[in-house]
């Protein structure tokens, strides 16, 4: 009998694999206790109390994850993509920005310094008044970055205004001024800053070669005095009052735009009056 029922449950088996063939779907059945014989049917409550109800080509639970198999070969390097020449540029302006070291491999990482085209008297309007000149210098000259002036008060000078950048700095003609800050506050220059913000020399213009500064070559403020001494540290007439003051009794101390010893910043005999006019020096931050 046992073996009766076996041959018709296998014979119904493969009956039903003819009938569903290659079906992904579940498979159900009711087969006679007494007599093994197999029904398909729909679902279980098709079965009769006298049939149990069985399924198959039902998937089970997923078993453990078997050892990766070996690394298959490299694909083919695809195509080289593609960088706009505007990306790039906003990439270098971050990178100079942020004085990121070392420089990206395609930018050319350096601040700009020049010599303002107009000039001033001794009223510049204080630090932030020098700065605003040169920022709107450079701005109308289509200059990238934030610039300030070389310039000091009894408080703050560049050494504490500036960033301090290992980047050279250079003319707007490309001729390096100093080949980074420590190089440029060291007490000489490698060129004068005799350029202006639009690329034409100090002199074409026939305006002066003098500079507000009241700053030594190391950025601090300060200025020499004609007895060969430091100046008078923080002394407003020396300093056009805070350069606040276009006065013929008050006085600032220049730099020369034609100097790359000490005289770039603070030039002897030139403490000149504040109702005379002279030039800024602006450099990229």
């Amino acid at each position: 009998m046992k073996k009766i029922f076996m041959l018709t449950l296998m014979g119904l088996v493969a009956l039903s694999i003819m009938v569903f063939p290659c079906s992904a779907a579940d498979i159900f059945g009711c087969y006679q206790k007494n007599n093994g014989q197999l029904r398909i049917v729909q679902n279980a409550n098709e079965c009769r109390p006298s049939e149990k109800f069985i399924q198959w080509n039902v998937m089970g639970l997923q078993g453990p994850t078997g050892p990766q198999g070996p690394q298959g070969p490299i694909g083919q390097t695809g195509p080289s993509g593609t960088v706009s020449q505007e990306a790039l540029d906003a990439i270098c302006q971050l990178a100079i920005s942020n004085g990121i070291v070392p420089c990206p491999s395609f930018c050319d990482c350096y601040k700009i310094i020049f010599v303002s085209s107009a000039s001033y008297d001794g009223n510049l309007g204080g630090l932030v008044g020098a700065d605003s000149k040169c920022q709107g210098l450079a701005l109308a000259a289509g200059l990238p970055g934030i610039y300030r002036a070389w310039l000091s008060d009894a408080t703050a000078g560049p050494v504490t205004r500036f960033t301090h950048k290992n980047y050279p700095y250079k003319r707007v003609d490309g001729v390096v001024i100093a080949i980074s800050w420590s190089d440029l506050v060291d007490g000489s220059i490698m060129n004068p800053i005799a350029v202006t913000e639009t690329g034409g020399a100090w002199s074409d213009d026939g305006g002066t070669d003098l500079v507000w500064t009241y700053t030594r070559t190391n950025g601090n403020p300060g200025g020499w005095y004609n007895d060969e001494t430091w100046g008078w540290y923080g002394d407003p007439n020396l300093m056009c009052g805070g350069w606040w003051s276009n006065l013929a009794d008050k006085f600032g101390i220049s730099g020369t735009a034609q100097g790359v010893d000490s005289t770039w910043s603070v030039y002897y005999d030139r403490m000149i009056t504040c109702n005379r006019v002279a030039r800024l020096y602006c450099v990229q931050q």
